[in-house]
């Protein structure tokens, strides 16, 4: 039986393209932020920022 799951490169490569394309972050950069942990902070604050209950009108 094979082994396919992705190694740890792999994972952090493909987590990086996914994340920095809904963030619009270059493919490199997504890369080098994942890799220096400061992709996970990124992230948390644009979903904090979109998703701020502060930022809902209510009528």
């Amino acid at each position: 039986m094979t082994d396919i799951t992705p190694t740890t490169t792999q994972s952090v490569e493909l987590i990086a393209n996914i994340v920095g394309k809904k963030l619009a972050i270059d493919g490199q950069e997504a890369r080098r932020m994942a890799i220096t942990g400061a992709l996970s902070g990124v992230t948390q604050a644009f979903y904090s920022r979109q998703h701020s209950p502060s930022d809902t009108k209510q009528p």
